[in-house]
């Protein structure tokens, strides 16, 4: 109470949309909202009173946040999650930490996704652009997936685009059913490295054409490209 009003009388004199509300009003009574539901079952309570709090979300966490514990940090028995987190930054494993810490090997690892969710949300990562590199041909399109799936430097016709490792790359403009005249001028505009088991790239033919020549700088075997590229 509020100079005698109670809280959801200030939120209604305040008015605040009903995703901002504490307390609402069913059924004759007051309730909690979700969100502050939430919050509430976080908290550790003894004797009515509150004691310490869960900040993580997850209810079966063991890490706490208590007043006379570790100044109030996140902690698992007695030891910061950041102190956890330190030690597996340096090198060590699970099994390694709880016995230097003493800690059971659960508290670790609930420290080590709480610290790690922590991070995630105070610096969520961007995905920088990929720089691609290989171009794969139509006629090896099942490797092709098989390779751009774990190397975010190779496309091929028809790729979707995806996030890899921490890069973005783009969707491929060219379908598989593209001729040469079209996408082989677009690939050595890009400098990217042709893996094709066509060998009429090396046609005298093929030669006599401007963008040829350009394709025959750059063209490699499958087998010596997926050597280069540390695929067996």
């Amino acid at each position: 109470m509020v100079s005698g009003k109670t809280l959801y009388d200030l939120q209604a004199e305040s008015g605040l949309t009903a995703e901002y509300c504490l307390v609402a009003y069913a059924s004759g009574q007051y309730v909690l909202t979700p969100p502050s539901q939430s919050y509430m079952d976080r908290v550790v309570w003894v004797d009515d009173i509150a004691a310490g709090w869960r900040p993580h979300s997850d209810p079966d966490s063991s890490v706490r946040v208590l007043p006379d514990v570790r100044f109030g940090r996140p902690a698992v028995g007695g030891v910061s999650t950041e102190a956890v987190w330190e030690l597996r930054e340096s090198g060590e494993d699970d099994e390694e930490i709880a016995e230097s810490l003493g800690l059971p090997i659960a508290d670790v690892r609930w420290a080590l996704s709480y610290e790690t969710s922590l991070r995630a949300a105070r610096w969520p990562v961007t995905p920088r652009p990929a720089h691609v590199r290989y171009y794969f041909d139509a006629d090896v399109l099942g490797l092709a997936k098989h390779v751009a799936s774990e190397r975010p430097d190779c496309t091929y016709p028809g790729d979707p685009g995806v996030v890899l490792h921490k890069r973005v790359r783009p969707p491929c403009r060219i379908r598989p059913s593209t001729k040469d005249p079209i996408w082989i001028p677009q690939v050595t505009v890009k400098g990217w490295l042709i893996v094709t088991r066509d060998s009429r790239f090396r046609s005298t033919e093929r030669r006599s054409t401007p963008y040829a020549i350009m394709v025959l700088g750059w063209l490699h075997s499958t087998a010596v490209t997926l050597s280069e590229l540390g695929i067996s």
